[in-house]
């Protein structure tokens, strides 16, 4: 087996138990500084997302998860690009023990509202200067703000 590591840099022992399809937000306001969310599972920061449901498109599950998550309603701007690469930590473990191998759909966003809320999946929420991330940022999500903030032509497929 290769090594194969999760979104928090880990190394992991076996191969994700499923795939699934999950959106991502690269949430940009007005001052030029990008939303994370300090998550309550293992306590790195991360862009807003999750997984699409049945019957849902990408966009929809898109807005269900920002306005879950942070209580903020985006305009979508564009699609930055679409991350299923294994070997760009796009496997989330988690508390369970489940391996779960998401193929993200990331999107560059804006808030259209103001107040942001703190939900049940994350402890903290904060806007940050772009070059002063935190150092526990999930590996996977490092990569995508890099593309989100670089001339480059989009989609980025990863």
């Amino acid at each position: 087996m290769k090594h194969l590591y999760n979104s928090a840099g880990e190394l992991i022992d076996k191969y994700p138990d499923s795939i699934r399809p999950s959106v991502c937000a690269v949430i940009i306001n007005d001052k030029n500084k990008i939303l994370l969310e300090q998550r309550s599972d293992n306590l790195l920061w991360g862009l807003p997302g999750g997984g699409v449901e049945i019957g849902e498109s990408v966009t929809q599950a898109l807005h269900r998860e920002v306005m879950e998550e942070t209580g903020l309603k985006i305009k979508i701007i564009n699609l930055l690009g679409i991350y299923s690469d294994p070997d760009n930590h796009s496997i989330m473990s988690y508390p369970d023990g489940g391996l779960v191998q998401y193929v993200s759909i990331t999107f560059n966003c804006k808030p259209i509202s103001k107040n942001i809320k703190i939900s049940n999946e994350s402890i903290d929420l904060k806007f940050f200067e772009i070059d002063k991330l935190p150092d526990n940022l999930m590996t996977g999500h490092k990569s995508r703000i890099n593309d989100s903030i670089t001339d480059t032509n989009l989609p980025i497929i990863k």
